[in-house]
């Protein structure tokens, strides 16, 4: 048993010695779930500089996140546009994500509604909301920000299910349309 330990260790070092970006991935995984968020950031990291896409996304995430050490707004967009300029939509959305609230980068609502429509097309679903968002509260543009709405909540988003209602409300133009506003106003404050 201990003989079968010492070569597992060994064999260990050589495959990170050799930097194969698949294994280096799947142990900030498994760190990842263990919750040591240190290791996981450590692999991730190695995996990332070998060009893994998931793992700049994964490690842009921790960074943004401030798992396994302090948040890094800057250097987690550094990894979320390598990962976003070799296609990954996680990475794209959490990009427009950050240009969207000024995280890292000088605060763009054209940048972040093309990231969110890069990703969107992919089908992904928080990008397809965040889209839709963007184009109502900031474009003004109630019936495409409706049409991403609507393609979201078919694809299991429950924030574009949310979006959908406040806009039925406010078209009806009532009272109830406004304190909708005020409760939202008031959640996005605390979650914060």
């Amino acid at each position: 048993m201990e003989y079968e330990d010492e070569i597992n260790r060994v064999l260990e070092k050589i495959i990170i010695k050799n930097d194969d970006p698949e294994y280096l991935f799947g142990k900030a995984n498994q760190c990842f779930i263990e919750e040591d968020y240190q290791s996981a950031r450590m692999f991730l990291r190695m995996a990332a500089e070998h060009e893994h896409v998931k793992a700049m996304y994964n490690l842009g995430y921790m960074l943004h996140m401030g798992l396994g050490g302090s948040k890094d707004y800057r250097e987690a967009v550094s990894w979320y546009q390598k990962a976003a300029d070799k296609g990954d939509a996680a990475a794209q959305n959490n990009l427009g994500v950050c240009y969207k609230e000024g995280k890292g980068v000088k605060k763009s609502s054209y940048t972040a509604k093309c990231l969110f429509e890069s990703s969107a097309k992919q089908g992904y679903a928080a990008a397809q909301n965040n889209l839709g968002s963007i184009l109502l509260d900031v474009y003004d543009k109630p019936s495409e920000a409706k049409k991403w709405f609507e393609l979201a909540a078919k694809n299991g988003d429950d924030e574009a299910k949310s979006n959908l209602r406040r806009m039925k409300i406010k078209e009806k133009g009532d009272i109830l349309g406004d304190l909708f506003d005020i409760g939202s106003d008031i959640w996005d404050f605390f979650k914060r």
